[in-house]
Order: C-alpha cells, then structure tokens, then sequence
C-alpha cells in the first residue's frame, strides 16, 4: 500500500493506515465543523464548548500519532 500522498518515489506501509487514517480525517472532520458553529455562539457557550473540543483535539492528535507510528510509518 502506497504510504504519503505526493511522495517523490514509491513507498509502502501497512493495510490499515487507509482505513485508520480516513476514521482519523473525518473525526477531524467533525471537530472542525463543530468548531465552526461553536464560534457563532455567544459566551459562556463558546467557552465552554471550545474547552470540550480542545480537549477532543488533544486526544484525537494522540491517536493521529499512534497511528503514523505504528500503522502509517514508511516501510512498516
């Protein structure tokens, strides 16, 4: 399975960084369109939900991590 996209030459990683990583991206996906009504909310709301996501995005950059290392990393 071809690793990174627009990469100079071919490289190869495992079968489950595909589908790891397009559960990553629409998780991403997620929190970004959340984001975006969050910030049309008034405060405390804002506050308050910006806090959650923040902390949703901290948690789903650790699996982004875990991911790239064990299941997306060149040559795995």
């Amino acid at each position: 399975n071809p690793s990174v996209v627009g990469a100079t030459k071919t490289t190869w990683t495992l079968k489950t960084c595909i589908p790891y990583w397009a559960a990553a991206k629409t998780s991403q996906d997620s929190i970004d369109q959340q984001r975006s009504l969050v910030n049309n909310m008034s405060d405390p709301d804002k506050t308050t939900y910006n806090k959650q996501l923040d902390g949703s995005q901290a948690s789903l950059d650790k699996v982004k991590e875990a991911i790239i290392a064990n299941h997306c990393k060149v040559g795995l």
